[in-house]
């Protein structure tokens, strides 16, 4: 028997587990040290505790940021700069004998979903995985659909500022202006949501379950946050003509905030459409997908 090992790498935190028939069975975790040789070393570490001893594995890494052109390493990973040009995936494989494939956070999580998830009932979807930023993964027919380079589903750096013009457009993270992640990510609808009630200290659950109860200043972050979502999407169906946008990460919990939103402006932009042609659902494997996904590449 071939163990499956899941590895999820954050900018906090290293995650590791080993999956059997859609469940993680056993798992590990640490802090994630900024330096490639030491992290390799926890990885090591982590993988060791998850595997019977003598017992044979593969690995699959789901890791944020822009791959190589032969996936393996990073190019560009904003949050984790000391993996960008490592050699990550022939030094783990090098440290831990075992056979090693790497996907993009989003993406793994995206086909989490689809083994396990909300395949079950679309079979085609686009996963947004919302938090500090946006990440995202194409699933098409049951399949991930990942492009030449593994770069493909890179929903937060839409353009977004369509929706918002004549506004002041803001500069995103990557550096690039009006990204879909500065006006959706859960980061900045709590940023916004400071601004608009002069309150520094409020987060989103706060925000949101003002929202439901019918503030108007609490609802217009949602609002606005489903108008930028909806921007992006609305540019997926005309690329790709996917009905279907799957909510994953923090924004989990105010789907049925930005649902409505989402959908009127995919509608207003894409002709021919009506209200019932899209669904804007929940993710639901949670904390797990990362590591379901990210072991499912090698299954």
């Amino acid at each position: 028997m071939v163990h499956r090992v899941g590895i999820d790498v954050g900018g906090t935190r290293l995650k590791v587990g080993r999956v059997a028939d859609g469940k993680v069975v056993v798992r590990a975790s640490d802090d994630t040290p900024h330096h490639f040789d030491r992290m390799i070393e926890v990885l090591d570490r982590l993988v060791r505790k998850v595997v019977p001893e003598d017992e044979p594995f593969t690995i699959g890494a789901g890791v944020p940021g822009v791959f190589d052109a032969e996936i393996t390493g990073v190019v560009d990973s904003p949050n984790l700069r000391f993996l960008d040009g490592q050699p990550l995936r022939p030094r783990l494989a090098e440290v831990t004998g075992a056979e090693v494939r790497l996907g993009n956070d989003a993406s793994v999580a995206a086909l989490a979903e689809a083994r396990y998830g909300k395949g079950r009932e679309y079979p085609t979807f686009l996963l947004a995985t919302i938090g500090t930023g946006i990440g995202g993964g194409i699933i098409v027919d049951g399949q991930l659909w990942e492009g030449v380079g593994g770069m493909a589903g890179e929903y937060g750096h839409l353009c977004a500022a369509g929706a918002f013009v004549p506004d002041e457009i803001p500069l995103c993270g990557c550096g690039h202006p009006g990204c879909l992640e500065v006006y959706a990510s859960a980061s900045r609808m709590t940023e916004r949501g400071r601004q608009r009630t002069g309150e520094p200290d409020i987060h989103l659950p706060e925000l949101a379950e003002r929202a439901r109860g019918g503030d108007p200043v609490a609802k217009s972050v949602f609002d606005d946050a489903g108008r930028a979502l909806g921007e992006g999407f609305a540019q997926v169906v005309h690329l790709l003509d996917i009905r279907v946008l799957v909510l994953g990460g923090g924004a989990g919990a105010i789907v049925d905030l930005v649902r409505e939103p989402i959908i009127d402006h995919v509608v207003g932009r894409c002709a021919g459409r009506t209200h019932g042609d899209y669904k804007v659902d929940r993710a639901i494997l949670g904390n797990d997908a990362g590591l379901l996904g990210a072991a499912a590449l090698l299954a």
